[in-house]
């Protein structure tokens, strides 16, 4: 093995050098002063410098050793085994530094590529931070300009509030002539007096008006109720579908029905046939064998409970005996009938707000949601146990519940309106009226014109809307009643 160093000559001295390791101060100065790959290379050349020249001055020890003669015998072989493994030692050192300048010169690189992803990190950091300026300064300029819009919003607003204060006290000069053209041709003392006390609401009357998510619902025109209406209608008959199937074969479902609800059987015959229960029954029999028919009848007994037991003074019973003695009595007097006093359209329009102030006052008591939460929870276990002979699978109490939600909502926006309502379902045989009965498709389609149609089964309602306001009544019909006709 040659013991030349690079870039010297050959050292003839047979001592070996003290020390083959630079100290590290001179290495951290190195590696500073110079590239990095070259700093490793001459480094890595160094060491194998060094473990050559050991190996030449040991082999140069051996040969002196064996020319002297001083080697012979058994200390020969012990010195020749020391030797050899120091010679082992030496390229084993010599193997090590070629691997750890190979290391250190892939760190190297990797610490260079390390830097560079550090310098492109930098980079978008600045580049979001720049971003991040730009959109802060279009956010500034935006809030600017929104708060300049605002700020000519409430201007034209003000605006607007000017001139209809300025149209509302035309309208009120206008009201106070032709009250007094109405006081001189009228000289009834009650009218007169109501007429007088119609310029405006009280402040009770301002203070039990709804607020909040009810806010919209009164006063209401006559014409906003037909989509409510024919929402919930078209609510329960989509639920009724569900009755498209029977529960058990239909040859048993008579009996089925009889069996499990006697009163709901003799409740469905006598809408078939008011007059004799027993003719009735045998139109039900048929009915309720066939698909359409059932679902159609099911609309009409769900339909019935909700107009009478929702939309009339017993939906709100329970609240307390006074208010509940109270409703049904102004119930009495709009109704009218035999015994009731006749009362002018003005005194119903004080019943009518008297009604509404009863309810307001359960809407805004303290127990007013818990009342409503118990009566829809009543009522919905009602209908689910009215009509649990025709359930399956299929129908479920959540389906019923919402049916009754939607009613109670309505019922609530009809009792706060100030508004009567009156629902009407004609008895089969009656005639068909193009102004109040709509023929439902899938029975009529085969029926030529309208003229001699007799109503079979009145599915839902005709609903109008009879408003006392003004001391005039104005009735307006806002849904025809949907039937079945022969």
């Amino acid at each position: 093995m040659s013991s030349q160093r690079p870039g010297q000559g050959h050292q003839g001295s047979s001592r070996l050098p003290r020390t083959t390791t630079p100290n590290q101060a001179e290495v951290m100065a190195q590696l500073k002063a110079q590239p990095s790959e070259v700093v490793i290379e001459r480094k890595r050349e160094e060491l194998e410098y060094q473990c050559r020249n050991v190996q030449a001055k040991l082999q140069a020890i051996q040969k002196h050793l064996h020319s002297e003669g001083k080697l012979s015998g058994e200390s020969a072989n012990v010195f020749e085994g020391k030797l050899q493994a120091l010679t082992d030692s030496t390229k084993h050192m010599y193997l090590l530094g070629h691997d750890m300048g190979v290391q250190l010169s892939k760190a190297r690189r990797l610490i260079k590529h390390l830097a560079a992803d550090n310098e492109g990190l930098r980079q978008n950091v600045q580049d979001f931070k720049e971003v991040l300026q730009e959109k802060h300064a279009l956010i500034a300029s935006y809030q600017q300009k929104d708060e300049s819009e605002d700020a000519s919003l409430v201007e034209e607003l003000r605006e607007l509030l000017a001139r209809s204060e300025a149209e509302r006290q035309t309208l009120q000069l206008q009201l106070e002539g032709k009250r007094s053209l109405w006081m001189r041709t009228h000289t009834d003392h009650q009218e007169q007096a109501a007429a007088l006390a119609a310029s405006g609401p009280s402040a009770q009357q301002i203070a039990l008006r709804p607020k909040g998510q009810l806010a919209h619902t009164a006063p209401r025109e006559a014409e906003d109720w037909e989509p409510e209406f024919s929402r919930l209608f078209t609510m329960v008959k989509g639920y009724c579908k569900l009755f498209e199937n029977s529960p058990v074969p239909i040859a048993h479902l008579e009996n089925h029905v009889r069996t499990r609800a006697a009163d709901l059987w003799n409740h469905m015959a006598r809408i078939l046939h008011p007059a004799d229960l027993k003719v009735g029954e045998k139109y039900l029999g048929l009915a309720i064998r066939n698909d359409a028919y059932r679902q159609h009848l099911l609309t009409r007994v769900i339909l019935q409970y909700l107009v009478n037991s929702l939309f009339s003074p017993e939906g709100w019973e329970g609240f307390s005996p006074d208010l509940d003695a109270e409703l049904k009595d102004l119930s009495r007097k709009l109704m009218g009938g035999r015994g009731v006093q006749v009362y002018k359209s003005h005194e119903r329009q004080a019943l009518l707000d008297r009604r509404t102030s009863l309810v307001s006052q359960i809407l805004a008591s303290e127990h007013g949601e818990a009342f409503q939460s118990d009566k829809k929870a009543y009522h919905t276990s009602c209908i689910q146990t009215m009509i649990s002979p025709f359930t399956s699978a299929g129908n479920t109490f959540e389906d019923v519940a919402g049916l009754v939600n939607r009613a109670w909502v309505l019922s609530r926006e009809m009792w706060l309106s100030g508004l009567m309502f009156i629902f009407t379902w004609n008895d089969p045989g009656a005639k068909f009226s193009p102004e109040s009965h709509l023929a439902i498709a899938d029975n009529s389609s085969a029926v030529k014109g309208t003229h001699g149609w007799k109503i079979k089964l009145a599915v839902t309602p005709s609903v109008v809307v009879r408003e006392d306001r003004n001391m005039t009544i104005k009735t307006t019909p806002i849904l025809k009643s949907k039937v079945l006709v022969n």
